[in-house]
């Protein structure tokens, strides 16, 4: 499941739990300052814990070779993962950086 194969209203609820996410607040507080049905909220968190899983067990191997297109490269270089985060680098980093960003999965 993609974010484009997302509907609208999940697309705007995954925004709501994120948002919850980095509130700090409690579940209950949350969804009472939102005035979300407690049954509402924990759908919803439930849908985008599992939409986010698969998204982070999506990744894709990918073999890096040394190029002289490495050495030529300037400006900024971005790594952007499937659930939107991006590493960015000023230069392009070493291959096995690289390898080790992308088979990690892990930001």
């Amino acid at each position: 499941m993609s974010q484009t194969t997302l509907s609208e209203r999940a697309k705007q609820m995954h925004g709501l739990i994120r948002q919850y996410l980095a509130s700090g607040l409690t579940q209950k507080k949350f969804y009472e300052n939102e005035s979300l049905p407690r049954s509402t909220f924990l759908y919803w968190l439930q849908h985008f814990r599992k939409y986010e899983k698969s998204v982070q067990s999506a990744f894709i191997p990918l073999n890096i070779k040394s190029s002289p297109v490495n050495a030529v490269l300037k400006g900024q270089v971005c790594i952007e993962y499937p659930n939107g985060i991006c590493i960015r680098f000023e230069q392009m980093p070493d291959s096995e950086v690289l390898l080790r960003l992308i088979q990690s999965g892990k930001v």
